[in-house]
């Protein structure tokens, strides 16, 4: 059996020719990238250490290059399709298209005596298959999250996954040149298509391969991986395995291309197992007090270090979220959900400190009450009893403990029961944790922030803001941000309960930062109403000076104002 595999190897063949082409046409640009994106990192890193030494600020000043390729990220709308994408997606997307056709036409690029010839049909569907195979490659590792490429690139997850669906695409169209012309020929010598799908064991495992293929393709169509995602995520393994492992067994060369990706790829499996499984994570509180929103404060073992504002975890909850019955108890632990981490909550310097929350019916003395106070450099920033009450912040067990909140809005069943869970005020429901995800940000190297947010929606904005006011309060000289733009629009005031919290601890640590720092808050409420049906929002906004707007959005409009104030 592996003699015969080893007489298929052809690694000199001409469709063979084709793929390597493509593929180190391919890494070697994506190297130049990354050595270029390791540079810009080494000069931030410089920039911040002449900061720490001279204790002036450095502000990021970006240079022409830059300004060029900011301008590649206006969106246009894609005729047919409907979507938008931005013009550096688009222009990349070109350039892979042309750089396909190329390489499947004219690769390895030599020139004999007689000139160039282009290679025959027969030749030419299987050198598309190739430059498929490579594509695919590339399909495997950009659907990987813990791999070295982000790391390398500083390019996310959620950067890379639209490149992961377009080369699929393409891919999938490249291959399809081969398996019609494949299926046109040997139906030709065995009379009928059907006959010719499995005449022999290379037309049978292509005809396994290209099941699997349609595996992939067709349950990763908008609708079903929006509205059945167990049935999207599930069927992608089982398409993967059985359109890898036939294609290998199909044509062996492309064994080159489909290993290394496969190899990261179970690498990114095995870590995330590890970390879901392995590492301990606890519930510390679950609060449904709004019916749009329910909050969970969870602790994960070991995963503070690698955590950065705005990233995301998978989560899986026990019990009665997910249903009644044997065969959703099953699978427990298998329906996964992404949420946003909205606040980590640190360790020994902030154990004792009391941040706002609302309280709707607690009674407590007025020694409790003096007890549970904040203190403030200026009583005229305090916040007072009568408005809100107080909350312990949740102590990490470990120093290398996560701890974080998640602001889960109540939107289909699965959340609709977490909700009457938390009603419940049920403490047996168990929690697992897959993650953080997602690539940091160098926002504060950034002398304005602005964050415009909707809805539920604000959760990394919060996770970004909390961070920039912290770290700026504390006086660190790295955080160059002086300026803070929260722009929220939500539908009712109602809607702002669940984040109150939060925002007046923001807005208090703002007022009494050691550096300066402006911090303004703009909520626009967009459902038309009189006003009033939050009391608590409105004393907020009077005591911080925040501007409540009861009208839509436009962000047009408002990114004009704000550039305005902040010309550069």
């Amino acid at each position: 059996m592996s003699e015969d595999l080893i007489s298929h190897f052809r690694p000199t063949s001409n469709f063979h020719q084709a793929g390597y082409t493509y593929a180190l046409i391919m890494w070697g640009l994506f190297l130049v990238y990354c050595i270029l994106y390791q540079v810009g990192k080494c000069r931030t890193y410089w920039t911040r250490y002449k900061a720490l030494k001279t204790g002036l600020p450095q502000p990021y000043h970006p240079g022409f290059v830059a300004r060029a390729l900011h301008k590649l990220e206006y969106t246009i709308r894609l005729p047919v399709v409907g979507d938008y994408m931005a013009v550096k997606h688009l222009s990349i997307l070109s350039f892979i298209l042309v750089l396909n056709t190329i390489t499947i036409l004219f690769a390895p690029f030599t020139f004999g005596s007689d000139g160039y010839m282009l290679p025959a049909v027969s030749q030419m569907d299987r050198r598309a298959a190739y430059v498929a195979c490579v594509n695919f490659s590339f399909v495997i590792i950009f659907g990987s999250r813990n791999t070295m490429i982000t790391k390398m690139s500083g390019i996310s997850f959620e950067q890379l996954i639209p490149y992961h669906r377009w080369l699929a695409k393409l891919g999938f169209a490249e291959m399809i040149t081969h398996i019609v012309w494949r299926i046109m020929v040997e139906a030709q010598r065995s009379g009928t298509a059907m006959a010719a799908l499995f005449v022999d064991i290379e037309q049978g495992t292509g005809t396994i391969a290209t099941l699997g293929y349609l595996i992939l393709y067709v349950t990763s169509l908008g609708y079903i991986r929006r509205n059945y995602f167990e049935v999207f995520y599930y069927s992608h393994i089982v398409g993967i395995i059985v359109s890898v492992a036939a294609s290998m067994w199909h044509e062996v060369g492309i064994m080159l291309y489909f290993v290394p990706p496969l190899a990261l790829w179970l690498g990114d499996r095995a870590i995330r197992s590890y970390n879901s499984w392995y590492q301990a994570t606890s519930v510390l509180e679950i609060d449904g007090s709004t019916d749009t929103i329910t909050r969970v404060v969870f602790e994960k073992d070991h995963a503070k270090s690698s955590y950065r504002p705005g990233q995301y975890v998978f989560v899986a909850f026990s019990g009665g979220v997910n249903g009644y019955g044997r065969f959703k108890r099953l699978f427990t632990w298998a329906n996964w959900h992404p949420m946003t981490i909205s606040e980590v909550h640190h360790n020994a310097r902030h154990r004792k400190q009391e941040i706002v929350e609302i309280q709707d019916n607690l009674d407590y003395s007025a020694e409790e009450k003096k007890d549970m106070s904040i203190s403030s450099s200026s009583s005229s920033t305090a916040v007072q009893y009568e408005d809100v009450g107080y909350r312990q912040v949740p102590t990490p067990q470990s120093d290398h403990s996560l701890v974080g909140s998640l602001h889960i809005k109540t939107l289909g069943n699965y959340t609709t029961r977490l909700r009457d869970i938390a009603h419940k005020g049920s403490h047996s429901i168990k929690l697992r944790v897959d993650g953080p995800f997602g690539s940091p940000l160098d926002f504060a190297d950034q002398p304005v922030f602005v964050a415009i947010s909707t809805g539920v929606g604000v959760t990394p904005s919060m996770a970004f803001i909390k961070d920039l006011v912290e770290r700026r309060s504390q006086g660190l000289a790295t955080v160059e941000t002086n300026t803070i733009y929260f722009i929220w629009s939500v539908a009712t005031e109602e809607h702002t309960k669940a984040f109150l919290p939060l925002l007046a601890e923001c807005a208090q640590m703002a007022e009494n930062s050691v550096q300066s720092l402006s911090f303004v808050v703009e909520i626009n409420i967009t459902r038309e109403g009189q006003p009033g049906h939050l009391d608590m929002l409105r004393r907020l906004s009077k005591q911080h000076k925040w501007q409540l707007v009861y009208q839509r959005i436009n962000p047009q409009e408002t990114i004009q104002r704000i550039s305005s104030s902040h010309p550069h």
